[in-house]
C-alpha cells in the first residue's frame, strides 16, 4: 500500500500512525530521508490543509514516547508535563507570529 509522505527539517509527517519501527515504511523513509530524527502523524493534516500554501508548522513534543503509566501518579505527572510543554510551544508559536508581523507588516 502507498502512503503519501511529507518531509520537512528532518521530521517525518505520514499519513499514518507510525508504531513500529521494522515497519516498511519505516525502512523506505530511513532509506530515502537517513538525516529523518522524528516520525509525526499530527503534522499530516496541517500540511494537507496547507497544500499550495506557505505555512509554518511548530511541533512540540509532549513526551518522550515513553508507555502510558497506569498509576495515578505516573498519569497526573504526564499531563504536568505535557502541560509545561504545551505552554512553551504556544508562547513560542505566539512571539514567533508577533515577530514575522513586526518583519514583515501587511500592506495598506
Amino acid at each position: 500500500m502507498e502512503f503519501r509522505v511529507v518531509v520537512d527539517k528532518a521530521l517525518v509527517s505520514a499519513s499514518i500512525k507510525i508504531e513500529d519501527t521494522n515497519s516498511a515504511l519505516v525502512k523506505q523513509i530511513e532509506n530515502s530521508f537517513p538525516d529523518a530524527v522524528a516520525f509525526d502523524m499530527e503534522g499530516w493534516g496541517f500540511y494537507r490543509a496547507g497544500e499550495g500554501q506557505h505555512c509554518l508548522w511548530v511541533k512540540a513534543i509532549a513526551d518522550s514516547g515513553e508507555s502510558q503509566s497506569q498509576s495515578a501518579s505516573g498519569q497526573a505527572e504526564k499531563r504536568r508535563i505535557q502541560s509545561s510543554v504545551t505552554d512553551n510551544a504556544t508562547n513560542f508559536a505566539i512571539r514567533l507570529v508577533r515577530n514575522f508581523v513586526k518583519a514583515s507588516p501587511a500592506a495598506s
